[in-house]
């Protein structure tokens, strides 16, 4: 088996650590469970508690979690 290994640009891995450092602030608390919410919206067909905890997942996944938001921030 062979593994994916993605480069973060500088940005990028500044972004993710400045994030992961924030993660038990009360924004990024608040962030999270919005962002959770309109994942789930959007995949409201698959209301399975398996769907669930896939965004939970994709959320921890820092190169997921920037693609959300790009699409969030492109959608909003």
């Amino acid at each position: 088996m062979t593994e994916s290994v993605v480069q973060l640009s500088i940005s990028q891995g500044l972004w993710n650590d400045a994030y992961d450092s924030l993660e038990t602030a009360e924004v990024v608390k608040a962030y999270m469970k919005i962002l959770t919410m309109v994942l789930k919206a959007e995949r409201a067909p698959d209301t399975s508690a398996s769907g669930a905890s896939d965004v939970s997942t994709e959320l921890k996944d820092p190169i997921q979690r920037q693609m959300h938001m790009k699409k969030l921030v492109e959608d909003g």
